[in-house]
């Protein structure tokens, strides 16, 4: 076993050192391959020769077909080529001529004398934070080079970077913080934008308890109040441009005197015709009566 990790640390695409259904996984990236044949290619791809990688061990534990390390990496990127087994859908430009130093986990399996399963973890938000991905001005709780010092210094490495150092050496015994009243200005994971302090209520906002609870799902407004009072019959008014037959209950009083303009000019001619005849016979009367 320890023939095959030497063998494996040098010369990581020989397939004789892998079992038929081996696997490989770099679990951050999700990068790997299965089967001693497709491991092979997956270690001669030219993303592993884009890069140089300087591996410094500080613990190897053995115990039964099982083998842990604690590693550091210090990765160098090249001027050509990307590297999906690390950082997959980075832009090339990003990692030209950049350094980075991670802290590395390494489990392998072996079935005998060969290597049946093969972990590498490390953390990606530490890589991403080198690359100024992600960057200072976003304040997020992710340490970048620096983690590597909880593997090469552990007896002065910094145990909490957001305390002072005073605070874990003091002789009182220790309090509990207590929680700040300031907000958390770029807090991560807010999707409107950072909160501003001006904007908050600075007050509680209490409900009278003697007001009755109301169900906003069911509360129905009250019927709104015409501003002028309602008279149908206020403007109520009929006209037709014709004979309409009308029901006897809009009937109304017919006026007791009636003119018959017709009949009015019938015996005006009848009275004029009388009158004519009168002086014609008054006229033949006076002729007979003068002497001859």
């Amino acid at each position: 076993m320890e023939q095959t990790w030497e063998t494996f640390k040098t010369k990581p695409a020989t397939a004789t050192l892998y079992t038929d259904n081996a696997t490989v996984i770099y679990v951050p990236s999700g990068a790997g391959a299965r089967g001693n044949a497709q491991i092979r290619r997956f270690y001669l791809q030219p993303d592993f020769k884009s890069t140089t990688v300087r591996e410094q061990v500080h613990s190897s534990v053995k115990q039964g077909n099982k083998l842990f390390e604690e590693v550091d990496w210090q990765i160098t990127f090249n001027d050509a080529g990307s590297c999906t087994w690390l950082v997959p859908t980075i832009d090339e430009g990003v990692l030209a001529n950049t350094t980075v130093k991670v802290a590395v986990v390494i489990s392998a399996t072996f079935e005998g004398e060969l290597i049946s399963v093969l972990r590498v973890y490390w953390d990606q938000a530490s890589v991403l934070k080198q690359l100024r991905v992600i960057t200072d001005r976003q304040k997020w709780p992710v340490r970048g080079g620096e983690q590597v010092d909880a593997l090469r210094t552990p007896s002065s490495v910094q145990l909490n970077p957001f305390a002072p150092d005073e605070s874990l050496n003091a002789s009182s015994p220790p309090t509990s913080p207590q929680p700040k009243k300031g907000l958390a200005i770029d807090a991560p994971g807010r999707i409107f934008g950072p909160i501003r302090p001006e904007d908050q209520v600075s007050h509680s906002v209490r409900r009278n308890l003697h007001e009755p609870a109301r169900n906003i799902f069911a509360y129905e407004p009250p019927a709104s109040k015409p501003l002028v009072a309602h008279n149908p019959k206020r403007l109520d008014s009929t006209f037709s441009f014709g004979h309409q037959e009308s029901s006897p209950s809009s009937r109304r009083a017919a006026p007791k005197e009636t003119q018959n303009l017709l009949g009015h000019q019938e015996m005006d001619g009848l009275t004029g015709r009388t009158a004519g005849m009168t002086l014609s016979n008054s006229a033949s009367n006076r002729r007979q009566q003068r002497p001859r």
